[in-house]
């Protein structure tokens, strides 16, 4: 007998949700006489993700040429099988994770039905390990004459077992213990007790001879990546927006979790994971589904980048991000939660693309929930930080200042750096200097951590425009500076755009390789930027044989990344005047067989960097950086780092002074 018990009061409602989404699978016993309507019977299972899309396992409608559905007392045909994972045709058991979807004709207009979908939990780090147990509502034959019935059963938590599933590393299913598993009971859902929330579904029974129990699939890390590969990125999120929106408009079963599981508070006590309350995650899904064709593929890519903590799949949405930020941050008492920092980023953002009642909605929902953060002060806050760095961001483009930061080495037994930062006003009013110092070599990135942020608030202030021209000795060159944080919470590379060159080639300036190096300028400087592109695919390219004014990395010349560090070294000693690299690799383990099909961020970031450098002449590049991140809804552009080194003007000059165009001398 199972452990685990319904919960007191709220057992009845989380058992009457349930069955107003379960199904029964159903097929017809044998061919039917023309013109006559087939005798049904029973073969598994399923429950509505969708009012139009029914989840059940594999191994139930494999084979079947005609299906229906029974829901409650109405049965509807099937009028496709979207997908089955994966596709097997032996005699053993079905291969996990053994999930099919069944899309459902619309029932007649005088019909009863009304399919109403199960509340799905499938947040990216969801665990559907539940010491609360689980409930299981799906159908089976009993009664005189064995009807099909619906019914539910409880059972515990067992052992974990661990297979092979294509596309699926690390896949990890779950033994249910505590209660039988009946016959036509594969593609019921299985319920989270402690959430009221439908993470799984019955995938078997246990042997004959190996006592009572089955096994689920979980559904968080499975369902998306399954739709996603078998019928589309884009579809797959379509469907979990349906999902969503259908319950951000009823609420019935978010209310229900709200009101049954998750449990009583004293006056006024904050909730540390106020955010995984149910109603405000559903209204937050809602938010995001309603917006979901607004945010484009590169503005995805970067967000998701930009919370590559959450280690999340390339496929990724919105909602992943949202729902990762949720169960993996916890309230503090000292700083802006991630969640509020992410929704005020998304509706500045999205400001004049969205609707004004959107906006309402968006930051009345952000307003709720740090009230219940306790942290009301501290987003008025963020909020009035945003709108200054935009009012600094959006000022006049006319100027063309630089922040020059030279970093060194020192002429000193000790060895070290000497760091220093200048100003170089445009129109002409000079340079400003600040102090400079010496810095030990194991201090020195922590020293710009320190000092840069604050040099760049300055230069925001004091001109409506400005690029970061960043000296540095090549082993310091991979640090991805302009991803440092502003003011707490913008990249530096979002405020300000920025170059980077080598101390080696200002060194080298007047001798032997300066000269060789003067000469390949003076070659290429007038021609348009060309790319030779590094992708992850071909280790054996060395990137010396360059036919192009430039060398594109996918992945950034780091420590980690000894093949792209090797690379960028090899170009700049060979003279290479433009460098351009990716602030954070591909994210995918191409030595990996399972990750065959799995998208690599290489060729988006080769999009990004080729569409920022078109027709752009080499010697304007930093021109062209300038103006391209000073456009509104440039934050793409934030992922490319550029190497520029011109060997004919000094670090000592404007990096934004004006170029000489032969049609101008």
């Amino acid at each position: 007998m199972a452990l685990a018990q319904l919960p007191n009061p709220g057992g009845p409602h989380l058992i009457a949700q349930a069955e107003r989404s379960a199904v029964a699978v159903l097929a017809p016993e044998a061919p039917p006489e023309p013109g006559a309507e087939p005798a049904l019977c029973l073969i598994g299972s399923g429950f509505f993700i969708t009012t139009d899309l029914v989840l059940t396992c594999a191994h139930v409608v494999a084979d079947e040429p005609e299906l229906y559905v029974l829901s409650g007392s109405v049965t509807l045909r099937v009028k496709a099988v979207e997908l089955i994972d994966p596709p097997y045709d032996g005699d053993d058991s079905w291969p996990v994770p053994d999930l099919a979807l069944l899309r459902i004709e619309p029932a007649p207009p005088d019909d009863e039905s009304d399919p109403y979908p199960v509340w799905l939990d499938l947040a990216p780090n969801a665990s559907f390990i539940s010491s609360a147990g689980y409930l299981s509502v799906g159908y089976d034959k009993r009664g005189p004459g064995g009807a099909a019935a619906l019914a539910s059963r409880l059972y515990d938590a067992g052992g974990t077992r661990k297979a092979n599933a294509p596309g699926l590393p690390s896949f990890t299913y779950v033994e249910l213990a505590g209660n039988t598993v009946p016959t036509y009971r594969s593609g019921s859902m299985v319920i989270d007790l402690s959430t009221g929330r439908v993470t799984g579904i019955v995938k078997a029974a246990r042997a004959e001879d190996d006592g009572d129990g089955g096994y689920a699939v979980p559904l968080a890390g499975v369902l998306p990546r399954v739709l996603s590969r078998q019928l589309g990125v884009q579809k797959a999120k379509d469907i979990l927006a349906a999902h969503d929106s259908f319950h951000a408009r009823t609420v019935d079963w978010p209310a229900m979790c709200e009101h049954y599981f998750t449990g009583p508070q004293p006056p006024g006590a904050i909730r540390a994971d106020s955010t995984k309350l149910p109603l405000n995650e559903v209204a937050l899904l809602g938010l995001l589904v309603s917006i979901r064709h607004v945010v484009t593929d590169a503005e995805l890519f970067e967000i998701i980048q930009s919370h590559s903590g959450l280690e999340l799949a390339a496929d990724a949405g919105l909602r992943d991000v949202a729902l990762g930020l949720a169960a993996t941050t916890t309230w503090s008492s000292t700083d802006v939660h991630s969640l509020l920092r992410f929704m005020d980023g998304l509706t500045t953002r999205l400001e004049h693309r969205v609707s004004q009642q959107w906006l309402a909605e968006a930051r009345k929902w952000a307003d709720g929930l740090a009230a219940k953060l306790n942290q009301t002060s501290r987003l008025r806050a963020l909020r009035m930080q945003t709108s200054a760095i935009r009012r600094t961001s959006g000022a006049a483009e006319a100027g063309s200042s630089s922040l020059r930061v030279l970093v060194d080495p020192a002429f000193d037994p000790a060895g070290g750096y000497h760091v220093s930062i200048r100003m170089h006003h445009s129109a002409g009013v000079g340079a400003e200097q600040s102090p400079e110092e010496t810095i030990g070599s194991a201090s020195v990135l922590a020293h710009l951590r320190d000092v840069l942020p604050a040099a760049v608030r300055a230069a925001a202030r004091l001109d409506g425009g400005c690029l970061i021209d960043l000296v540095l000795p090549l082993d310091l060159l991979a640090e991805p500076v302009h991803k440092w944080e502003v003011s707490g919470s913008t990249p530096l590379g979002h405020l300000l755009p920025v170059a980077v060159r080598s101390v080696e080639r200002y060194r080298d300036r007047d001798d032997v390789p300066g000269a060789r190096l003067r000469e390949i300028w003076d070659r290429a400087s007038k021609e348009a930027v060309s790319l030779q592109w590094i992708m992850c695919e071909d280790p054996e390219n060395t990137g010396r044989a360059v036919e192009h004014t430039g060398l594109g990395l996918v992945n950034p010349p780091t420590s980690r990344h000894r093949r792209s560090r090797r690379l960028l070294d090899e170009a700049v000693q060979d003279g290479v005047p433009l460098l351009v690299w990716s602030a954070s690799d591909c994210g995918v383990d191409h030595a990996d067989p399972q990750n065959v099909s799995v998208l690599c961020a290489g060729p988006y970031f080769q999009g990004i960097a080729e569409e920022a450098l078109r027709d752009v002449v080499l010697e304007d590049v930093p021109h062209r950086l300038f103006a391209k991140r000073s456009q509104a809804g440039a934050e793409e552009l934030d992922a490319v780092a550029l190497f520029w080194d011109n060997p004919g003007l000094g670090h000592e000059e404007n990096l934004l002074t004006e170029p000489c165009y032969p049609e101008d001398s």
